[in-house]
């Protein structure tokens, strides 16, 4: 009995282990691995890259009519540009890249928007050209998330202000 239930426990292991190995696709960019956290379900990237898209600040909800500081800020990459980026095609929590969540923006929301800028919107949008570095992908609330640092950005003109209902994560 005991070489059984061992026998399905290594079945099991080498099972559910061999469907963590990722597969990502192919891009066009100078991304490399540097780093694959198992424990934590992490892969990060060394490399730059320049790229072109939306910037989302999703508001803090303080009231039916007012929003505060940015909660949640993303970037949604125009759709010539998601093949700059790897993604999980297979394995753990595959998932396409839709939108990357950037890191390192405490003075972006103020220095387009100003400090005293009234926050009537759940969402501002605003397009442009960025520079992200630290790339990254992890699994978070059972879905594939996808990372970078902020390094620069160039806006276009067009500015958007979007009232939603309040987005949460999980």
């Amino acid at each position: 009995m005991k070489y059984i239930i061992t026998l399905i426990l290594i079945s099991f292991s080498q099972f559910t282990m061999a469907d963590n190995t990722l597969r990502f696709s192919d891009y066009t960019s100078n991304l490399r691995v540097i780093e694959i956290d198992n424990t934590q379900s992490v892969v990060r990237f060394s490399g730059e890259v320049e790229v072109s898209g939306t910037i989302v600040f999703r508001l803090d909800m303080l009231s039916e009519t007012e929003y505060g500081e940015p909660l949640f800020v993303d970037f949604i990459p125009a759709p010539n540009q998601t093949s700059l980026f790897p993604e999980v095609i297979s394995g753990f929590y595959a998932g396409s890249l839709k939108q990357i969540s950037l890191l390192n923006t405490d003075e972006l929301y103020t220095r387009l928007f100003g400090s005293e800028s009234e926050h009537k919107s759940r969402e501002q949008r605003i397009a442009g050209t960025l520079r992200l570095n630290s790339f990254s992908t992890r699994v978070e609330c059972d879905s594939r998330q996808y990372s970078a640092n902020l390094v620069s950005f160039s806006q276009n003109d067009s500015v958007s202000a979007i009232n939603r209902q309040p987005i949460y994560g999980c």
